[in-house]
């Protein structure tokens, strides 16, 4: 027998024992559920905690043969420390930087692309709660970075919501253009069009296929600008942290301008491969200078290139735990009973092949995507999170290491939200521009935190009545 042959089949006899005790070990919290694939055989492996998914892989168990889902539904049962904290902060109208209660509580909000729609529901629900006042910062990942920062300016949240169900979805093609994916994918010769050949030979990287520019900038800050003075005026108080992927390191950025705000929402908003080029931020802090994309300005010793959240921080409540938080509400974009795991498909892997290792110069980074350590990344905050779910008030949290050195680990309250499975809770694709998908999205993101009557009163039918009419009318054609 083959030399090779032997040492695998050896490798696979010595892993097998250590992978049935794994097995075993977990065997009261797991179940098997089938493939999502209609019609196939295989199944996959229901994995009900941290500690439990770890010692799975650690036994040689793949990624992809294993199924997390997220289970807020312990808080219809119980007050969760966290919403307690809050309420009592209502009721005596605690206000930021005059606290008294000697904790510190934190909002983080998860991104997920055009699934922010439901976060802004969420955070529409918590301004309507009077709930605003009791937060000590906020946290927010990609879409929840911006997400957040209308929250801070105290505008009207329905403002905000509605970037997602009227300006993102009439902008078509200069927000979303599917056609630009060839290039991503490194296959741009294919596009025998005039424009496919014109950014073929001017552009390094291409046209992205999402447009960040007409968010950021279009509506942002000239067709729904944000008030960024009132922002300002809130941050030595309560704080907006935007949290983005130092590509060398985890990361976030600060800023002092709304253009310097909107450059640090591109880092954390930017997809590798299909948004434009990492976004060189200053490594000292995360500042964002407004400084070239040339491969130049990235690989100065003064810059440290950042892209989106996901890589590193999806969920951005570990940077408001190692900041001090003690208390942490988390709006999750996903809903209950969605298994998080996913396969990486050949096109994924050929886009990070190409923006990281080749174009970006960055092969550890095409590593980390290859070997789809932030998706594990996130499927482990799904499992804590849901742990954390079950905390009652005589609980003191969940004991992690948040910080490296001596000492025990520290407590910490976390609390999720997020959509229910079913009718009211469905999964929306990242790049949804669908107003009649996202805007009952938005009007439903409320509805764990304030209950259905509250939902309506902040998004009355009449709202999803006029989206729908107005997707009635004719559509002008895409240029």
């Amino acid at each position: 027998m083959p030399l090779a042959i032997s040492c695998a089949l050896a490798l696979s006899l010595a892993r097998a024992p250590a992978l049935r005790a794994a097995e075993r070990s977990v065997r009261r919290e797991t179940r098997h559920v089938e493939r999502a694939r209609p019609g196939n055989s295989r199944q996959r492996l229901a994995v009900e905690s941290q500690s439990s998914f770890r010692e799975l892989l650690a036994a040689g168990a793949k990624y992809s043969q294993l199924d997390v889902r997220g289970n807020s539904s312990a808080l219809e049962q119980r007050l969760h420390p966290v919403a307690e904290a809050m309420q009592a902060r209502r009721a005596v109208g605690s206000r930021p930087g005059a606290r008294t209660d000697g904790i510190k509580i934190a909002l983080a909000v998860e991104g997920g692309g055009m699934r922010g729609c439901v976060a802004a529901g969420m955070v529409a629900a918590i301004h309507h709660l009077g709930l605003t006042d009791s937060l000590d910062a906020v946290y927010g990942s990609s879409a929840g970075s911006l997400i957040g920062a209308y929250l801070l300016s105290r505008q009207d949240p329905r403002y905000g919501c509605s970037i997602y169900y009227e300006e993102l979805p009439k902008a078509g093609r200069r927000f979303i253009d599917l056609r630009n994916v060839l290039r991503s994918l490194g296959l741009g010769a294919l596009r025998v069009t005039p424009a496919g050949v014109s950014d073929l030979v001017q552009r390094r990287l291409g046209m992205p296929v999402l447009n960040l520019d007409q968010l950021l900038v279009e509506i942002v800050q000239r067709r729904k600008p944000l008030d960024f003075d009132r922002l300002w005026a809130g941050q030595p108080d309560q704080p907006l942290r935007v949290v983005a992927s130092a590509t060398a390191s985890e990361g976030c950025g600060s800023w002092r301008s709304l253009p310097e705000l909107a450059h640090c929402m591109r880092a954390s908003m930017l997809l590798p491969g299909i948004c434009g080029p990492v976004v060189p931020l200053n490594n000292s802090r995360g500042e964002a200078r407004l400084r070239g994309t040339d491969r130049k300005s990235i690989t100065s010793p003064l810059v440290e290139p950042h892209a989106d959240a996901m890589l590193f921080e999806p969920i951005p409540y570990r940077l408001a735990v190692r900041e001090g938080a003690t208390h942490v509400l988390v709006l999750r974009t996903r809903p209950d009973g969605v298994n998080v795991v996913r396969r990486q498909s050949i096109f994924e892997r050929l886009i990070a092949w190409r923006f990281f290792e080749r174009k970006m110069r960055m092969p550890h980074m095409y590593k980390h995507m290859r070997d789809q350590q932030h998706r594990q990344r996130y499927a482990e905050d799904i499992l804590l999170l849901n742990e954390a779910a079950k905390q009652s008030q005589a609980d003191s949290g969940i004991h992690i290491r948040w910080r490296s050195g001596p000492g025990p680990p520290e407590p910490v309250q976390l609390c999720q939200v997020a959509l229910q499975p079913g009718e009211r809770g469905p999964e929306v694709s990242n790049l949804q521009t669908d107003a009649g998908v996202l805007a009952p999205l938005a009007h439903e993101g409320g509805s764990p935190l304030d209950g259905w009557q509250l939902a309506l009163e902040v998004f009355p039918d009449s709202i999803l009545e006029e989206v729908r009419a107005s997707m009635a009318k004719p559509k002008p054609k895409p240029t």
